[in-house]
């Protein structure tokens, strides 16, 4: 990968170094490896708790209860309270 992109990537040598302060997590694989991940520490490693699930590998369930924004293949997204609108704002007959 070094090879091909240069210095515009950056190899870290364990999966939780790269969360540190990353936007999102995109799950691309089904490796076993990933299947169980540590969901308290994941969130608090990223700056926004979104993940986006390739593999629909994770329950949209679970993602609810630890307050992720989840976006999965095939199925209906889940979103934080975070990402809900806050009721304050809206205002009627404004868009």
């Amino acid at each position: 990968a070094r090879e091909l992109f240069g210095d515009r990537i950056r190899v870290m040598s364990n999966n939780h170094d790269v969360l540190h302060e990353a936007d999102c997590l995109a799950v691309i694989t089904e490796w076993n490896a990933f299947r169980m991940p540590d969901l308290d520490r994941i969130r608090k490693e990223l700056s926004s708790p979104v993940i986006f699930d390739g593999r629909n590998i994770y329950s949209p369930e679970k993602m609810r209860e630890m307050g992720f924004t989840y976006y999965c293949i095939g199925r209906a997204p889940v979103l934080s309270e975070a990402a809900l609108p806050v009721a304050d704002s809206y205002s009627p007959g404004r868009i």
